[in-house]
C-alpha cells in the first residue's frame, strides 16, 4: 500500500510501503528519508509501540497531513490519530477595559519578531493575566565604541611620542625629535577632547564628566567603567549629543584642518619633503652626470697613458738593445 504526507500547504509525497520495508522501522525509515520537515520515530515499550510522526514546523503552518490506502497490520488496517493537534500562538496586545480592547495576534512560532519594531518576544509559557515587558536600550554596544575611541586616541599620541622621543642615556632620538608640529597637532587634538560641548546636557557635557579624563602623559583614560555604564543607561541621548555634536565634530574640524589641501599643517609638512625629495633626486641625477663624465675622462686618461708608458717601453727595449750591441762591438775590438 502507500502512505501520503502533506505539511501545510507543501506538496503531498506518497511513501510506497513493499516487503521490504512493511515494518514499524521501515516505514519510520521510509518517511524519515522522503525529504518532508516532519521526524517520525517509535515509541512504546513491552509487547506494544506505536508509530509517531512529528512536523518540524511549529503552528497551524505545519500541520501533518497524512491518507493511508491499502495497509493492514495483521487483521486490522494501520490507521493513525492525532495525539496533539497543531496551533498557533494566540498573545493579546492591551488590556481589557470597559472602554478598551486588546489587538489579537497569532504566530506560528513562540519566538516573535516584528510585532514590536526592533523587539523580539519569546513566548515561554501562556498566562491568563497581563504580562508586562519593559524594553531598555542596549548601551553595551556605545560603551564598547566609547572603550575602542579612547584606544584609538591613545594609539595616535603614542605614534607622536615614538616619533619625538631622545633617550638621553644611548642617545637614541625619533624620527621627528624638534618638529614643533607635532606638538601643536596634539594640542590641538587634546582641545578637541576635553572642550566643553554647550549643546550637550550639563551632567555629561564632557567626556570628564563620563570618568574619562587626560593624564599626564597625554593619554585617555576611562577612569570608572561603571559609572559611564550608569550615565549610558541613564542619559545615552545626551551622551550621543555629547560625541555627535562635540568631540567627533572637534576631531573632524581639527584633522581637517591638519590635512587640507594647500594650507593644512600636515599637507604643508608633506609638500616640503616631496619637495626636499625632488630637490635631492635632482642632485643626485646632476651627481650620476657629473661621476659619469669624470669616469670618460679618467678613462681617456689611462687609455692615453697606457699608450705612452707602451710607447716608453718600446724606445727602452730599442734602447737596450742598442747598448748590448755597442757593448759587443767594443768588447770583441779589444
Amino acid at each position: 500500500g502507500t502512505i501520503t504526507l502533506q505539511v501545510g500547504s507543501g506538496s503531498p509525497v506518497t511513501i510506497n510501503i513493499t516487503s521490504d520495508n512493511n515494518s514499524l522501522n521501515g516505514i519510520r525509515d521510509a518517511i524519515n528519508n522522503a525529504g518532508l520537515p516532519i521526524t517520525a520515530s517509535i515509541v512504546g515499550s513491552g509487547s506494544e509501540y506505536r508509530l509517531v510522526i512529528l512536523s518540524n514546523a511549529t503552528g497551524v503552518e505545519g500541520e501533518v497531513t497524512l491518507n493511508v490506502s491499502g495497509l493492514s497490520g495483521g487483521t486490522e488496517t494501520l490507521s493513525f490519530s492525532d495525539i496533539q493537534p497543531p496551533q498557533n500562538a494566540k498573545l493579546l496586545l492591551g488590556v481589557a477595559t470597559d472602554t478598551s480592547t486588546p489587538l489579537s495576534f497569532e504566530f506560528s512560532s513562540n519566538t516573535v519578531t516584528g510585532l514590536l519594531p526592533g523587539v523580539t518576544l519569546n513566548l515561554l509559557s501562556s498566562s491568563s493575566s497581563s504580562v508586562t515587558v519593559e524594553v531598555k536600550e542596549d548601551t553595551s554596544l556605545l560603551q564598547e565604541q566609547i572603550e575602542k575611541f579612547v584606544e584609538n586616541y591613545n594609539d595616535v599620541v603614542n605614534t607622536i611620542d615614538n616619533l619625538t622621543f631622545y633617550d638621553p642615556d644611548s642617545g637614541e632620538k625619533g624620527s621627528f625629535l624638534g618638529d614643533v608640529n607635532l606638538s601643536i597637532i596634539q594640542m590641538q587634538l587634546e582641545r578637541a577632547v576635553t572642550s566643553v560641548v554647550s549643546s550637550a546636557p550639563e551632567e555629561v557635557n564632557s567626556l570628564s564628566m563620563l570618568g574619562v579624563k587626560l593624564t599626564k602623559t597625554g593619554l585617555l583614560q576611562i577612569e570608572d567603567r561603571e559609572a559611564l555604564s550608569e550615565k549610558l543607561s541613564t542619559n545615552s541621548a545626551g551622551i550621543k549629543e555629547l560625541f555627535t555634536k562635540g568631540v567627533a565634530k572637534n576631531l573632524s574640524q581639527t584633522i581637517q584642518g591638519m590635512t587640507v589641501y594647500g594650507s593644512g599643517t600636515l599637507w604643508l609638512k608633506q609638500d616640503m619633503y616631496q619637495r626636499m625629495i625632488r630637490d635631492i633626486d635632482k642632485r643626485i641625477t646632476s651627481l650620476e652626470e657629473i661621476m659619469d663624465l669624470k669616469e670618460e675622462r679618467l678613462w681617456r686618461q689611462y687609455t692615453n697613458l697606457e699608450t705612452y708608458l707602451s710607447n716608453m717601453q718600446s724606445q727602452s727595449n730599442w734602447l737596450a738593445a742598442q747598448i748590448a750591441a755597442l757593448t759587443k762591438q767594443i768588447s770583441s775590438r779589444s
